[in-house]
């Protein structure tokens, strides 16, 4: 088996976080009464959902400069996070540009499809 040294390959990560713990327990004084939480549907607990990508460190002789693999940027809306914020940072960082860059996604869906005009238009 031939092993890939994975030059051009950027991973993307999404986490998702449910702030409203369902089930939370105190201890209480003996003269305090027993505190009432009420969360009725799950589905409208508060989640945070965080998305990193990282790519192989590289380093461009003529320019002096290294692509460390850390992008930084902040959560605004996923999709559109994708298209306006994770694929210029790319592009901006990407030391040869001529190249195709591959973007491996590490979650279990795929919320991008192949063939998504949004995602594929703006490179």
């Amino acid at each position: 088996m031939e092993s890939v040294d994975m030059y051009d390959t950027v991973h993307v990560s999404e986490k998702i976080f449910c702030v409203t713990q369902p089930n939370r327990r105190f201890l209480l004084l003996t003269d305090e009464p027993a505190l009432v939480r009420h969360l009725c549907i799950k589905r409208y607990s508060t989640r945070v959902t965080f998305l990193a990508a990282l790519g192989r460190s590289r380093f461009n002789e003529p320019t002096q400069q290294c692509f460390d693999g850390k992008l930084a940027f902040q959560l605004r809306g996923l999709s559109s996070m994708r298209v306006d914020n994770l694929l210029p940072a790319l592009h901006a960082r990407w030391l040869d540009n001529d190249e195709a860059i591959v973007i491996q996604q590490d979650s279990a869906p795929t919320y991008i499809a192949l063939n998504d005009v949004e995602f594929t238009e703006p490179i």
